[in-house]
């Protein structure tokens, strides 16, 4: 007991530490000059995230002109660094406590936006058990069930499967992704899903995945998706 004390009392009077910089920190673990470089994304196309560098404009010229599955998207940063190496920390390195932060600035930026939140479900999207076994962890159900947690909303674990182990994202090109995830997912027929759900992921990169998942989901009943993530890469969606 008296060592319970001594640690609480040591951690009151001990500094946080920046996350960024390693300088003394806020409650939020970074610095007030770390939290000014952040890429906040301030505006973004309401299906697919990605950064609208017009203020007036609200949808991205390939969701105008291929309207994704989805019907809202929001991603709290653009991939850029120092939320680019976070990520990859996160992810390459095991350091699965930053889950719990970045999942929290998600939180914080949903609410400074004011975005609504109408969805009853979270769903992370999945890794291949292989791939999972690999890495130890999937890091958007880590993501997904903090933010589950601070806002209230049942997290839906399991009821999205990959079923096909594909080949890495990276270096595809739009049209081959399309290819790499055709019947990649199937959904868990034993699994009830409400009406108004969330896909929750790391990264946005061109969006193929979360509009293969959204078009699945939509196929079997559900009504309404958003797409979640910590960032969204700036390519075209």
């Amino acid at each position: 007991m008296v060592y319970n004390w001594i640690s609480i009392a040591r951690s009151r009077l001990s500094p946080a530490i920046c996350l960024l910089c390693g300088h003394q920190a806020r409650q939020d673990m970074l610095c007030q000059t770390c939290r000014e470089t952040l890429p906040l994304t301030v505006h973004r196309c309401r299906c697919c995230a990605i950064h609208l560098p017009d203020s007036s404009a609200t949808l991205c010229g390939q969701c105008i002109s291929q309207p994704p599955a989805q019907d809202a998207a929001f991603s709290a940063f653009r991939y850029q660094a120092p939320v680019k190496a976070l990520l990859h920390d996160l992810k390459y390195r095991h350091r699965l406590h930053l889950s719990n932060w970045l999942a929290d600035r998600f939180c914080e930026a949903l609410r400074v936006n004011d975005h609504p939140i109408n969805v009853e479900g979270l769903i992370p999207v999945p890794l291949h058990p292989r791939r999972q076994r690999l890495r130890g962890f999937n890091q958007a159900t880590e993501l997904a069930r903090r933010i589950s947690r601070q806002l209230d909303i049942p997290l839906l674990k399991g009821c999205l499967q990959r079923c096909r182990n594909t080949p890495k994202q990276t270096g595809l090109n739009l049209q081959q992704r399309k290819r790499n995830l055709r019947h990649a997912f199937q959904l868990n027929s034993t699994q009830r899903l409400p009406e108004r759900v969330a896909l929750v992921d790391d990264v946005i990169t061109t969006g193929s995945t979360m509009r293969e998942l959204a078009a699945l989901l939509k196929q079997n009943g559900v009504q309404y998706v958003e797409i979640w993530s910590i960032a969204r890469a700036e390519v075209p969606d």
